[in-house]
């Protein structure tokens, strides 16, 4: 079932999450319908990695359907992703409940019943509510992020050796620190070897 999540995610992103939840209602109605047709006939009437190919479809068609929801609220509500992904994964948590609940009322002790159920009402859910999901274009359009140089105003950049131009104003040729001569004793006075003869 979850397998299936990452094949499925790509085609979302690709093509969008309706063809992904279109998938998953066919899905839920290609793997509940046989097990409940199985379940009919009784034993030995489907082997069992027929019957485990069903399960998975079922499988594979919520997780289609669960990834498509999930991508269009979270797309839609980007300020509220958290609130907006919460109700279809709350949804697909409480869907068994909500599914067991029912047939145990309706159909109280008839499992095959229930199937047929489950074949039925999750397809028709899927598929009538994969026409209301689409993805909402952005509320406002696209801007691109402001550089450093327009969101701060121009600055300018001070000499870095202020500290040690400081201390040589003041002793003359050499720093307060050490008895080495200062760096700009270097450049500020000429070089012998440059001066005319």
């Amino acid at each position: 079932m979850y397998a299936s999540g990452i094949p499925f995610g790509i085609l979302i992103d690709t093509k969008g999450p309706r063809w992904a939840i279109l998938i998953g209602a066919f899905s839920l109605a290609c793997g509940y319908f046989p097990l409940y047709s199985a379940y009919q006939k009784g034993a030995g009437s489907m082997s069992f990695p027929a019957l485990c190919f069903f399960g998975f479809l079922t499988g594979m068609g919520s997780c289609c359907a669960f990834a498509g929801s999930i991508k269009v609220s979270a797309t839609n509500w980007p300020h509220h992703r958290g609130t907006a992904t919460a109700f279809p994964l709350s949804g697909f948590g409480l869907s068994a409940f909500v599914f067991t609940l029912i047939g145990s009322f309706a159909f109280p002790n008839d499992t095959g019943d229930y199937l047929l159920m489950l074949a039925i009402g999750t397809f028709v859910m899927v598929f009538v509510g994969s026409f209301f999901m689409r993805l909402m274009p952005p509320s406002s359009p696209y801007q691109a992020v402001p550089t450093e140089d327009e969101t701060r105003p121009p600055r300018i950049r001070k000499n870095s050796h202020d500290l040690q131009s400081a201390r040589h104003s003041r002793d003359g040729s050499r720093s307060s620190l050490s008895g080495e001569p200062s760096k700009l004793q270097y450049f500020s006075s000429p070089s012998p070897l440059l001066s005319p003869a």
